[in-house]
């Protein structure tokens, strides 16, 4: 079973409805349609902690043997491109100081990006500095998701839309988008 991760559920929406997915729960979706019975689709919601506490149960429930991450990530730097997908190859952990342990991806591609999963919204140039030290983007889930893939021995992969620019305080604007 492959199941597919994202925090929110306007990230999931275009997939919910071109894999005619329906749920019970509003957090795990799943469908009939025979060309994607073997996919699940979790809102494991924002942060760190919301995904630490939700992924393994669903995980151990119906024997997720790989995860795909998606969603959105602001850039630490202007070099990347607004609204560019960029696969994930290492995620960073950031609670108040960098997290000692990272995790790479069982993809690596040409183009892959580091990423830093932030217990907080960027929403200072000192934040937004410190992170750029470590990773090219920000997200605040991905850590989590690589961290429960790793104890549970499943393959992980990640791919993020750059929505923002990193403390440009504009989440209703990416709400919209």
């Amino acid at each position: 079973m492959i199941l597919l991760t994202m925090a929110h559920k306007g990230e999931a929406k275009y997939f919910i409805k071109m894999m005619g997915l329906k749920s019970n729960d509003q957090v795990l979706y799943t469908t009939t349609d025979p060309a994607y019975d073997n996919y699940l689709l979790l809102i494991t919601g924002e942060g760190i902690l919301n995904t630490l506490t939700r992924l393994p149960y669903y995980l151990a429930k119906y024997g997720v043997n790989e995860i795909i991450n998606m969603g959105t990530a602001g850039a630490l730097s202007g070099d990347l491109s607004y609204k560019e997908i960029y696969p994930v190859k290492l995620v960073y952990g950031y609670n108040e100081s960098l997290l000692f342990h990272s995790y790479p991806s069982t993809i690596q591609l040409e183009n892959s990006l580091t990423c830093i999963s932030s217990d907080k919204r960027v929403d200072n140039e000192d934040l937004k500095q410190e992170l750029s030290y470590h990773a090219e983007i920000v997200d605040r889930e991905l850590w989590a998701i690589a961290k429960v893939a790793k104890e549970y021995k499943i393959p992980y992969h990640s791919y993020k839309i750059i929505s923002d620019y990193a403390n440009e305080k504009i989440c209703d604007l990416v709400k919209e988008e």
